[in-house]
């Protein structure tokens, strides 16, 4: 996996534009830290949950959800003050991988990335630098980011 620094994310012009940066143990201290930058970093597993919470009806749960999430990415990006870039920070992403919900959650995060820069904050592990999984079930829930090419983020936002 390729380090690079915020800027880097300013000055990207990869087609897929997507960093993660692991907190380990300290993602309230990342989320106050962006916070304090202006920021809002998106805990989608709370926003999935309370969305769904008000659903009248669980018929077309998978197409709700997804337009939910493309919505609420596009509502939710904050264009950085030093360039043109548009930045979404997103973590909790548990829930995009639940099956009832049938999310291809790679795509949906694949999608966003095109016009916007994406960075997941990740307490969890990586592996080979681009498969993100949980410790206790690495074979069975993990988003494969193999194929976008995704970058580390260092501590310089």
């Amino acid at each position: 996996m390729i380090e690079c620094s915020i800027f880097d994310v300013y000055n990207s012009r990869d087609r897929h534009k997507i960093y993660v940066r692991e907190c380990n143990a300290n993602i309230l201290d990342e989320i106050k830290y962006i916070e304090n930058l202006g920021f809002t970093p998106l805990n989608i597993g709370k926003e999935i949950a309370l969305f769904i919470n008000r659903l009248n009806s669980f018929r077309y749960l998978q197409l709700d959800v997804q337009e939910f999430l493309v919505k609420l990415f596009d509502s939710q990006k904050k264009q950085c003050r030093t360039s043109n870039t548009h930045l979404l920070f997103i973590y909790n992403l548990g829930i995009l991988l639940e099956p009832t919900l049938r999310l291809d959650a790679q795509q949906l995060l694949k999608e966003f990335s095109k016009t916007s820069a994406l960075i997941i904050l990740w307490e969890n592990r990586l592996k080979d630098g681009d498969r993100l999984f949980w410790p206790a079930q690495e074979d069975l829930y993990f988003l494969d980011m193999s194929d976008l090419h995704v970058k580390k983020l260092h501590y310089a936002i």
